[in-house]
């Protein structure tokens, strides 16, 4: 589920934790680190069962049309497709799944308000018509919910005010949601979602070991970076820049599988995001700069055909 830029930036995250909070030890650093790789699985599992949980309202929506006084056609010919189709009841009993969704204490979180007011929302589309009409493929419909409740503001702010930095994770969060939701009808006891947690290479050999190399090495990596910076004080550098050099840095010298361009590249996206507007350029220099200067130097050490084009 996470990529090694989605990891990057959890470790940017703690670097920065760490710069503000000095006491801050390094046992505790990766036990936070840790957590916010937790946070990015359950905040999938919680999204996947407010998508059911919307599409649930489809059977109030039945109730409510058959108790009319005087049901329209349209009324008469709803039924609660949305809601009771094989690969929507099939993620709503895989047990795997369920099993995440009650130790994360999802359904004590979820706004059953807000729900069926994205429902209510969701039926108003032409594309919830036309299905209900069959001209559109029952899997059509749920990419179309998921996209749907994604853009929603409504939703929007659940995923604010449960999960504030979920933005870092939108590009996985959406992945990975299209994948599940492709992947129905699932058996029940099928660990498709479970199996969607962060692998161990992502979060352990990558991120950990970049966390504490980065921790670990840091006057090593200042020897390398302060003599690039010129005019520049190091002590007025932004705090994200610095981090990101550091980080770059870092994976120039100790992560022999990873080429330098990708590192160098990933860090200046991160530093467009993340810093000032001029930082992408200023990233960009001094790691340009210093990689070229490693190479040189033969301090750059890559393995595998490439690694060092």
């Amino acid at each position: 589920m996470l990529s090694r830029r989605n990891v990057r930036i959890k470790v940017m995250h703690i670097l920065y934790a760490l710069r503000m909070n000095p006491d801050m030890n390094e046992g505790f650093a990766l036990k936070r680190y840790e957590n916010s790789i937790e946070k990015s699985f359950e905040l999938l599992i919680f999204t996947m069962w407010q998508w059911l949980r919307i599409a649930s309202y489809a059977e109030q929506d039945y109730a409510f049309r058959q108790n009319k006084f005087r049901p329209t056609p349209d009324d008469l010919a709803f039924r609660p497709i949305l809601w009771q189709n094989e690969s929507v009841q099939s993620l709503s009993n895989n047990q795997p799944f369920l099993e995440y969704v009650k130790k994360y204490k999802i359904p004590a979180r979820s706004d059953a308000d807000s729900n069926k007011q994205l429902y209510k929302a969701f039926a108003k589309t032409e594309e919830y018509r036309q299905y209900l009409k069959g001209e559109i493929p029952t899997l059509d419909i749920l990419l179309q919910l998921f996209k749907f409740m994604l853009k929603h503001d409504i939703f929007l702010d659940i995923l604010e005010e449960q999960y504030p930095t979920w933005e870092d994770d939108r590009s996985l969060l959406i992945g990975a949601g299209k994948k599940i939701i492709k992947a129905l009808p699932l058996e029940p006891e099928d660990p498709f979602v479970a199996n969607l947690y962060p692998s161990e290479e992502a979060v352990r050999e990558f991120g950990e070991s970049l966390l504490k190399k980065t921790t670990e090495s840091e006057e090593d990596l200042q020897a390398h970076i302060y003599p690039l910076l010129e005019n520049w004080d190091p002590k007025r550098v932004a705090a994200i820049d610095m981090i990101l050099l550091k980080m770059g840095t870092c994976e120039f010298l100790h992560f022999e599988t990873i080429p330098p361009k990708v590192s160098l590249n990933e860090y200046v996206d991160m530093a467009k995001t993340y810093s000032t507007d001029k930082s992408k350029e200023f990233v960009n220099g001094i790691l340009d700069r210093l990689m070229k200067k490693l190479k040189e130097e033969g301090k750059m050490s890559k393995t595998g055909r490439g690694l060092l084009e």
